[in-house]
């Protein structure tokens, strides 16, 4: 029982851990795309 309680606190921290590094603002590494073409005022 409290092998079991480990491995579901361990999984939610992990879990946690992973969403709090996906909230970071990583500019460096963001794909961007400018959009241009025929049919198109201005690129975006």
């Amino acid at each position: 029982m409290v092998t079991m309680k480990k491995t579901w606190l361990l999984l939610a921290a992990y879990l946690f851990s992973i969403t709090g590094f996906a909230q970071t603002d990583n500019t460096q590494n963001a794909l961007l795309w400018k959009v241009s073409g025929n049919g198109l005022a201005k690129p975006s």
